[in-house]
Order: structure tokens, then C-alpha cells, then sequence
């Protein structure tokens, strides 16, 4: 509602046809009974007369709202107060309370804007809100030229502009009063704020008590800023509080209150200060005393960030020198008090903690802490909130050289000494590119770390390929020193310990390594050098006393050199020895020969020759069991089958270990004469295996296939005498993996392929001793061939063909329990009359392998049909050979009556 000025005449109101809330109830200023004449009828003169009374009687009117601004009572307006707004701000009347004012957006004050007002009485309980619109002059909670301003509220947000602002302003007392600023709220930089003010006194008291001043708009700039404040020197401020929840704030002239306290909202920022001022005081014009800062709020400053921020600075001497601090309300119910002896107060620990970075590991504890800083003139002008790491010990690990670690903000080194610094492990990446006298950051500290700490005669092994082949060993040896906030290394040596060549390349001309230009910062001067294991590539064949330069410019001294021997690939090898000629290091070659590993490549070579022996006895063992009597059919048809297998060591110079699988699926026709019986037949056979060679204590495995076929017969006379043959031929498959070796031990891996034929031929006689026991008594001939083969495998072998001639003599005697089950055992004598292969490595002949030599082999079995009726007849046997073949084979076959 609007209403005229509180100073009000009879003419005035006369002329006057606002509304107005009328004590006799209902707005009769427009009402149609009026007639349109308003307060001019005579009911309006006595509702005017009485509203008038009543108002002088109780000193003012009832309380009131209004709103300035668009869509409000009124847009604009010289002053609003009491409900009122007016041209002027002349107010005599009573004690005005809760009256709220409130101005929006569009609204405009032109000068002053109170909650509520009274020049002769109390201002109690009013208000201004404002959330947009302008003041152009003053805005008071509330009001009193000559008594109490207490529990008055004003709250300026949003876009509102404004000057001076005041919670209550009185005489004597202002108590409980509050101001909130927010959002983007413009004021008046030549202006203040105060939750309470106290202008003047009334009978000799000047109390500010209890107010609230909260400041929450960043970067806030006025004159003055007071909780509350008394114009007095001897006036009494107590319990007024300053709450900030923003930074940036700043007075040029002074900040009152009792109690600092900042919230919630404030986050630690190093780069911010929360609030400054000229001077800060309790309230008390002319006061230099600062009151409490309380930070038992500060949520926002618990964090992990390092650094230091401003809470409080001041323009004024000393105004920090005593100094109360209230910083957790759970523990710490009395203020501490920061003074000269006692300038900072831990008000947070976290203890043992660690960061790493670039190598290097900080143990350090967490300290946050509020300190009273004082500059070089002992003045005490600053309150800083610092979060710190109080650094323990430094540990130096592996770090790029020229790239430590920069760990300045709020690290404090102050406690670290010499023995706390710890570089046994210290190491740098790329350390062969650094020189001597060369000097490196370890830790760009701050000036809290004392210069003069200092390790002597660290040492770090290390170890780089400079070229491909040759691996250094070296060690550089170094100071670390602290000078002006760092913690620096500087390199005294880098010395080579030894020198280890591998596979290289060989050079007829210029060297391997060029020490002027590779490796200069690294003294080769008394390292070892070790050629045990030296291999050259690039070449097929080294002649004896031919020579190349493994480094040039090597040093006037060398330390022990360690080989006698050289490899070219994997085939071969000689005696050689590396020397220091002048400043360089050569290697000469003195003789030349194959590898001994050369030697598993022939090695393998007879293991297809072994599968293939064993697949004789599955020949053998088709051949027999197509001709027995029991085993043809009708029609004179059978089917044979056979597969087993067995492990078996063969003897060759050294010796191989196989482990064979062998199978056989052979179809026969049998004629019988009247003197004799012809059998004949085709066959398809498979065997697979896989071995592994022993050649002293080297080790090859691979594995080995062959598939084929052929064709058999056998004529027998009555009397028992026969003759038996076979013919076959196929292919032969032979995977090596890790037969040989680079002097590294790294394996080559190579196949082959190959053509294989064989034959045998037997003779013999079964000799009836009874119904029941046969005995066999036969010499037989075994011949097979493997064809030659070629291959890369670190260099070009050429293996020459394999043959193999076997005789056999031996005998089988056999037990006939009845028609359907068969026994039988045997021992017989064979000897290997050939069996030896041979080979090139890159032009040099291989070391040959021999299986040639005697075994003795021993054999027991069972035939039997599962029933009367069966078709099929089974054949279970087992064969042991010892001597130059030593193991054993088994098997299971399998007879089809056609």
C-alpha cells in the first residue's frame, strides 16, 4: 500500500485519495457509496478522525508490507519505510516494527530505503529484502534517531544496487541485527556495511551486541565493514559476527567485529585472500584491538592442495600481533591465542604420507595450520591458512637426467638433514650420455631446504647396447649436493666395467664401434672384455689370422679379456682371441671347423631311419600274420591290421631317444597247392614320432612322419620251409625345433622332406615238435634308403642319404593252447651293417652320426579269436632290444577273415 508522509495535516489529507487500510475496515477512498467523494463524506472524516487517533495512541500504525518494483505496489519512489513511501523522510512517530520492505526488479529508490523508521522511538524486527532494483542511497533494516535498533534483517541478492547499508541503526543500543550480501549484488565502493551501528548515545551507553554481518558476493569492494560498530571510542561491542562465505572481500577503511568467522562456501585458494582492510578492530571507533577468528566452519579449507592463503590482511600496523583463534568447536572450546612467541597453531595432521614423481619420493606429514606472518619489519599485517607437507626424508629412485622433480609450493624441507637423504637408488635413464662434471636437478625444492647437505661417492651400475651385439656394462659415480632450494647431482666419472660381444656383424673393414663418436662420455680405459660367446654374422667362412676391429679408439689399457673361441651361425666355429693393438681392440681368427651342433642335424636324420626300422617289424608282422592257416578265410582273403608303439634309445656317436607310433593295414590272398601254399598282399603304413638328441650336454628335440606302402608274399612247402619279401616305398617327414642353437642359445627351426624305399627278404622253417608246439626258426634281411636333403638353419646344410642294412636271425616258438588261443616268445640277433649319415654346414663337413652295430631283441605275444564264430583274430605283442637299440615295442593287430 502507499501512504503519505508520517507528518500529516488536515489538508493534506484532504487532498489525499490513496488507499488506505481504514481501522473501521474495507478501502473507502473509491468505493461507489462514496459517491466518489472519498475521505471528504462524513463517514470518511470520522474514519480519518479515529484512524488518526488510534495511530497517535499507540504510537504508529500496524505493521506493514510493501514492494517496490515492476508488479509491486509501486515502481519508484523517493524513500519507502513503515509500510510508507514519501518525497520525504521526515518520521516522528512510535516505535516501528516488522515492517518489511521489498524491492524487486524495475523497482527504484531514489534515495533511502528502511525496513522500519522512527526518529523519536525503536526500530524492532523489520526488514529489507532486496533482490534486484536500485537504492541510490541508504537501506536500514531498521531505524531509530533517538532509542533502540535491534533484530532488524536486511538481505541485499541477485542484481540489486545499493550504498550505504545498515542492519539497525540507533542510539544506545543495536542488538541482533543481520545483514546478508549475495549473488551479484552492487555497492557502493565508497560506502559500508554494518549489521549493527551505533551513531550516538543516549543516557552514556553505546552498545553493539549480537549482530551478523554475512558477506557471500566475491570480490566485494566498500569503505567499511562492521558486524557491528560503535561511533564512540568508548562505546562496547561483544558477540558480533562477521561471517564470510566469499573471498576477494576488501575495506578500505576498516573491518569491525568481535568474531571473524569463515564458512562453509570459502575454498582453499592460494591465489585468493578471503578479506582486507586498512585496519581491522572489535567495532569500537579508534579500537586497535583484533577479536576472534573462528575457522571451525571452514569446511572448504580441508583439502590436499599445498599453499598458502590469505584469511586476513591489514594495512595497519601490528593489528595481528595478539591474535584469538577458534578452530574446532568439537575440541577446541576456548580460543588459542597467536602472539609473538606463539605464531602459528597446527589446527590439522595427517601423518606418513608419501608422493612420488620423476624418480623422486617424498615422506612427509600433512600440516594445516593458521599462522599470524610477520614481515621483515616484525609487523604482523597477515593471517595465512598454509597447508604444508613437513618433508621427512628425500628417497632418490631412476629419473631421466636433466628431469628431476619441482616440488616448491608448500613443501617444508626445514627438518630434512644430510643423513635423511637417501640415493642407494638412485639411477638415471640413458646414463651413458653423461659427462663427466655434467650436473642435473634432482629436486627444485624451495628456500626451506638448507644448502650444504650434502652425499659423496654414489655409485649406479648400469648397462646400454651401443651397437647391436655388444652390451656395456658401467657405473657412474657422483655428489649430490643442496645449493639455493635444490638438491643437485654432479657426475665425477663414467667408466666401462666390461665389454660382452655376441651376435655381430663382421667387417673386413672400419669397426664394429667407433668409441670417438659412440659412447665418448664413457672411459673404456681397464674394461674387461668378454668374447665367449662371440658369433659373427654377415659371413659364411673366416679364414685363420684374418682379423677386424671391434673398437676403435678403445684406451691405452684393457682389463681381462675372456674367450678363446668364435661361431659363424650355426655351423661354424674356430679359435680366436680379441687384443688391444695401439688404442684399438681386434679380433683374430686362428683356426676353423663346423660346429659340434652340426652334428644333431645328422642325428636327426637318423631318427626317420629308426621309424622306418620299426616299421620292419610291422611288415614282418603282416606278412606272418596273412599267412597263418587260421587267419585266411574261405575264399582265401585276409585283412590285417597292426599299429603300437614303443620307446626305443639308439647309440650314433652319441645318442638319440625316440618315441615311436607305428600302424600297418595290410589285404592278403592265399593259394595252397598241394605241396605248398603262396601268400600275397598290398599294404599302407604310417608311423609318427618325436626324439630328442644328446650330444654331451646339448639337447635337440623334433619330431618325425613318414606314410607309404608296398606290396608282400610268402611261399611255404609243407614241410615248413619258407621264403617271404617285401617291397616299399614313400615319403618321410622330419620337424626339428630346437636341434640348433645362435650362441645366444636362441633355437632354429627347419623341415625336410624326403623320399624313402625299403625290401626285405626272409627264409625260415616251422619245425612241429607236437600237436601243440611249433617252433620257428628264420633269418631275415631288412634294407631301407632315405633320400638326401637340404636346408637353412643359420647357415645352408647338404645331408646326405641314409641307408640302412639289417640281418636278422632268430627264432619263435609257439604254443597252440587250442583252435582259438596261440602263445608264443622269441629271441633273435640283428645286426645294423650300415646306418650311418652324413652332411655339409656351409661347405665343412658335419661330425657323421653311426647306428651300426648289434642288438639283441626278445619277443613274447598271444593270438586268440574272441569267439568260435569271430572273423577276426588278435595279436597282442611286446618286443625288448637291447645292445645298440635298447627299449621297448608293443602292439595290437588285428586279423579280418574275409
Amino acid at each position: 500500500m502507499c501512504l503519505m508522509a508520517q507528518q500529516i495535516s488536515m489538508e493534506d489529507v484532504k487532498m489525499e485519495t490513496r488507499k488506505y487500510k481504514s481501522p473501521l475496515g474495507g478501502d473507502i477512498s473509491n468505493r461507489k457509496v462514496a459517491k466518489g467523494n472519498g475521505w471528504k463524506g462524513l463517514k470518511g472524516q470520522a474514519a480519518l478522525a479515529l484512524a488518526v487517533s488510534l495511530w497517535i495512541a499507540v504510537g504508529g500504525v500496524e505493521a506493514a508490507d510493501i514492494t517496490i518494483g515492476t508488479g509491486g505496489d509501486v515502481a519508484s519512489c523517493d524513500y519507502v519505510y513503515n509500510g510508507h513511501t514519501s518525497g520525504t523522510a521526515n518520521n516522528d512517530a512510535g516505535e516501528q516494527s516488522n515492517h518489511s520492505t521489498t524491492i524487486t526488479a524495475g523497482g527504484t529508490v531514489n534515495y533511502s530505503a528502511y525496513g522500519g523508521s522512527s526518529n523519536n522511538s525503536n526500530a524492532i524486527s523489520n526488514s529489507v529484502t532486496m533482490t534486484g532494483g536500485k537504492v541510490s542511497g541508504h537501506v536500514y533494516g531498521g531505524y531509530s534517531g533517538s532509542g533502540e535498533a535491534s533484530y532488524n534483517n536486511v538481505s541485499i541478492s541477485g542484481s540489486a544496487e545499493v550504498g550505504l547499508v545498515y542492519g539497525g541503526m540507533g542510539k544506545g543500543t543495536v542488538r541482533g541485527n543481520q545483514v546478508t550480501i549475495s549473488g551479484e549484488a552492487k555497492l557502493g565502493e565508497e560506502d559500508g556495511i554494518y549489521g549493527g551501528y551505533v551513531s550516538g548515545y543516549v543516557n552514556n551507553s553505546g552498545l553493539a551486541q549480537d549482530n551478523i554481518l554475512t558477506l557471500a558476493r566475491e570480490n566485494l569492494k566498500v569503505k567499511g565493514i562492521g558486524a557491528g560498530y560503535v561511533r564512540k571510542s568508548d562505546g562496547t561491542t561483544s558477540g558480533n559476527v562477521l561471517i564470510l562465505q566469499a573471498t576477494g572481500i576488501e575495506a578500505t577503511n576498516e573491518v569491525g567485529a568481535n568474531i571473524i568467522k569463515i564458512g562453509s562456501q570459502v575454498v582453499f585458494n592460494p591465489a585468493c585472500t578471503v578479506i582486507k582492510a586498512n585496519d581491522f578492530t572489535i567495532g569500537v571507533m579508534n579500537d586497535s584491538t583484533m577479536g576472534t577468528l573462528d575457522i571451525s566452519e571452514a569446511t572448504g579449507l580441508n583439502t590436499d592442495t599445498f599453499g598458502s592463503m590469505t584469511l586476513l590482511q591489514s594495512g595497519t600496523r601490528d593489528d595481528f600481533k595478539v591474535l584469538k583463534l577458534t578452530y574446532d568447536t568439537a575440541t577446541q572450546t576456548n580460543p588459542v591465542e597467536l602472539n609473538e612467541e606463539h605464531k602459528s597453531q597446527i589446527i590439522r595432521a595427517l601423518m606418513g604420507q608419501t608422493s612420488e614423481a620423476n624418480g623422486v619420493r617424498l615422506a612427509y606429514d600433512a600440516l594445516q595450520t593458521v599462522s599470524i606472518d610477520a614481515d621483515k619489519t616484525q609487523t604482523y599485517k597477515k593471517v595465512t591458512y598454509d597447508i604444508t607437507g613437513k618433508v621427512n626424508t628425500i628417497t632418490l629412485g631412476e629419473m631421466n637426467w636433466n628431469d628431476g622433480r619441482s616440488a616448491t609450493t608448500g613443501y617444508d624441507y626445514s627438518a630434512v638433514t644430510s643423513s635423511d637423504i637417501d640415493g642407494t637408488s638412485l639411477s638415471f635413464k640413458n646414463p651413458e650420455n653423461i659427462g663427466v662434471n655434467a650436473s642435473s636437478i634432482l629436486l627444485a625444492a624451495n628456500n626451506t631446504l638448507s644448502d650444504g647437505l650434502s652425499l659423496t661417492g654414489l655409485t649406479s651400475n648400469y648397462s646400454c647396447v651401443p651397437v647391436t651385439g655388444v652390451t656395456l656394462a658401467g657405473q657412474i659415480t657422483g655428489n649430490i649436493a643442496s645449493s639455493g632450494g635444490n638438491l643437485v647431482y654432479t657426475n665425477t666419472a663414467n667408466n666401462a666395467s666390461q665389454l660382452t660381444f655376441t651376435d655381430v656383424e663382421w667387417k673386413d673393414s672400419g669397426a664394429l664401434l667407433n668409441h670417438a663418436t659412440t659412447l665418448s662420455n664413457v672411459s673404456f680405459n681397464g674394461a674387461a672384455v668378454d668374447t665367449s660367446n662371440i658369433n659373427f654374422t654377415n659371413i659364411k667362412e673366416l679364414e685363420a689370422n684374418k682379423t677386424m676391429t671391434l673398437v676403435s679408439d678403445f684406451g691405452n689399457s684393457v682389463g681381462e679379456i675372456t674367450g678363446t673361441k668364435y661361431k659363424v651361425g650355426s655351423t661354424l666355429e674356430g679359435t680366436g682371441k680379441a687384443s688391444l693393438s695401439g688404442n684399438d681392440l681386434i679380433f683374430t681368427a686362428e683356426t676353423g671347423t663346423s660346429q659340434e651342433q652340426t652334428h644333431n642335424t645328422v642325428m636327426g636324420a637318423e631318427v626317420g631311419m629308426a621309424a622306418l626300422s620299426a616299421g620292419n617289424d610291422f611288415v614282418g608282422a603282416a606278412t606272418e600274420g596273412l599267412a597263418m592257416a587260421g587267419n585266411t578265410g574261405t575264399d582265401g582273403m585276409a585283412t590285417y591290421a597292426n599299429m603300437g608303439g614303443g620307446s626305443m634309445n639308439v647309440e650314433t656317436g652319441s645318442h638319440v631317444k625316440t618315441h615311436t607310433w607305428n600302424a600297418i593295414l595290410a589285404l592278403g590272398h592265399k593259394n595252397e597247392k598241394k605241396l605248398s601254399t603262396t601268400e600275397y598282399g598290398a599294404f599302407f603304413e604310417y608311423g609318427t614320432g618325436n626324439y630328442s638328441t644328446f650330444n654331451g650336454d646339448e639337447r635337440g628335440d623334433g619330431s618325425t612322419r613318414y606314410t607309404g606302402g608296398g606290396i608282400l608274399g610268402k611261399w611255404q612247402k609243407n614241410n615248413g620251409f619258407y621264403v617271404e619279401g617285401s617291397l616299399r616305398a614313400g615319403s618321410i617327414h622330419d620337424d626339428a625345433n630346437n636341434v640348433l642353437r645362435d650362441v645366444n642359445g636362441n633355437p632354429y627351426s627347419y623341415t625336410t622332406d624326403a623320399t624313402y624305399w625299403g625290401a626285405h627278404i626272409g627264409v625260415g622253417r616251422e619245425i612241429k615238435l607236437n600237436k601243440t608246439d611249433v617252433l620257428d626258426l628264420y633269418a631275415k634281411y631288412f634294407y631301407n634308403h632315405r633320400g638326401s636333403v637340404s636346408f637353412d638353419a643359420g647357415g645352408h646344410y647338404d645331408l646326405d642319404a641314409v641307408e640302412s642294412s639289417v640281418l636278422r636271425v632268430g627264432t619263435r616258438y609257439t604254443v597252440k593252447q587250442n583252435d582259438n588261443i596261440n602263445y608264443y616268445g622269441g629271441l633273435a640277433v640283428e645286426h645294423e651293417f650300415c646306418g650311418r649319415a652324413s652332411g655339409f654346414a656351409d661347405g665343412v663337413a658335419i661330425r657323421g652320426a653311426d647306428i651300426s652295430g648289434t642288438s639283441v631283441r626278445g619277443e613274447i605275444g598271444a593270438t586268440f579269436r574272441p569267439g568260435e564264430k569271430s572273423n577276426v583274430t588278435l595279436d597282442l605283442n611286446l618286443s625288448g632290444f637291447a645292445g645298440k637299440k635298447q627299449g621297448l615295442t608293443g602292439g595290437l593287430s588285428a586279423v579280418f577273415h574275409i
